[in-house]
């Protein structure tokens, strides 16, 4: 599993999600003596969370004497400054993050208090939730999405398929059970080998995820085209002939497309009446 994890790891993305500016800001937070300087470098993470951090020269996000950093837009379910700002500056929220840092072990409800207490997120969200609980306690909660769970669906021998929204607090526990053994195979003490194997994690589940989509693309390269049939007079008039005995146009459509033994465009059968409508007048 060593192996595993290290060849992974290395194949994370980390000119997307620099790594430097993760550490930086993760110890910014933990020294953070005041709501808005907590609030500044949790804004930061969310924007690397979105991968829209990236390293430049006329970047105004500084860290150390010269590595500059910009950042751009995120996805406002992801950070809004008219939402999430007036939130992450309040000494409430301030003394929820002290009480999250005081933890002595996982409690699952600190990840539904974002959307429960603070009005942050959509109930039952929970990628970005538990993101916000991995910044402030790195150690205790992991780094959780699509790709991480789909890395351990994998070696699970699990089904990789699944929507976000099978994405919930259940899982997560789930996540971290698996996660806590890869550390303990690991063995890892330090936030830089917890990130270390959340790296491995999320590559893996990014690759699967790449290759899942590459196979879905030649399937559908490699299976010819049905051709689409224009309907002749005869058909028209076959049609027009069954309609109102009590069956939708669209399965009248529907019936005598079978029997004919032929392929009409989806647009027959989603739009119907407009078709009908114009065989009408043709038959006039």
């Amino acid at each position: 599993m060593r192996s595993f994890i290290h060849a992974w790891s290395k194949k994370f993305e980390t000119e997307k999600y620099p790594v430097e500016f993760y550490h930086y800001n993760i110890n910014k937070i933990s020294e953070a003596n005041t709501p808005e300087e907590l609030a500044k470098h949790i804004i930061a993470l969310l924007h690397w969370k979105d991968g829209k951090v990236k390293q430049d020269e006329h970047g105004v996000f500084l860290i150390g004497h010269d590595d500059h950093y910009s950042m751009s837009t995120t996805k406002p379910n992801t950070y809004s400054e008219s939402k999430h700002k007036p939130v992450f500056i309040t000494e409430r929220f301030y003394k929820w993050v002290q009480d999250v840092k005081d933890l002595n072990g996982f409690d699952p409800k600190k990840v539904t208090d974002l959307s429960d207490e603070f009005q942050l997120y959509s109930k039952g969200a929970i990628v970005i939730p538990s993101f916000i609980l991995h910044i402030i306690s790195p150690m205790m909660y992991p780094l959780y999405d699509q790709h991480v769970e789909r890395g351990k669906r994998a070696l699970l021998s699990q089904n990789i398929h699944f929507q976000n929204r099978e994405l919930t607090l259940s899982t997560y526990k789930e996540y971290k059970s698996l996660f806590d053994d890869l550390l303990k195979s690991y063995d890892a003490h330090t936030l830089e080998d917890y990130k270390v194997v959340d790296s491995a994690l999320w590559s893996f589940g990014r690759w699967l995820k790449d290759e899942s989509q590459s196979k879905k693309q030649l399937l559908k390269n490699e299976q010819p085209e049905e051709e689409t049939y224009t309907p002749s007079m005869d058909f028209k008039k076959e049609v027009l002939r069954r309609l109102g005995k009590g069956e939708s146009q669209g399965n009248v459509i529907r019936t005598v497309a079978l029997e004919y033994g032929v392929t009409l465009p989806e647009s027959y059968y989603i739009y119907p009446g407009s078709h009908i409508h114009r065989w009408k007048k043709q038959m006039q």
